[in-house]
């Protein structure tokens, strides 16, 4: 199961990891989603996923779509392994 952390617990950083978590489930589906990403973390508006192996590129490109239509430039991105 994806984990959904923010810094200090901002209700409205949840909300937009939320937000950016039923895009990807509506793209690629629940379980693809979840066996992929770990973890999306909200840090300072910067989107920090957490991957279980390699990226995946059409995920990447998708996670990049909806941080920028939240609000924020799709590079403050960053990808970490578990």
């Amino acid at each position: 199961m994806t984990q959904i952390t923010n810094y200090e617990n901002d209700t409205g950083r949840q909300a937009r990891l939320h937000r950016v978590m039923s895009g990807m489930i509506l793209e690629f589906g629940v379980e693809p989603v979840c066996e992929r990403i770990a973890r999306l973390h909200d840090h300072k508006g910067v989107l920090v996923v957490t991957w279980f192996g390699s990226q995946d590129d059409a995920m990447v490109g998708m996670l990049e779509r909806l941080w920028e239509f939240s609000g924020e430039p799709k590079f403050n991105i960053e990808h970490e392994l578990a």
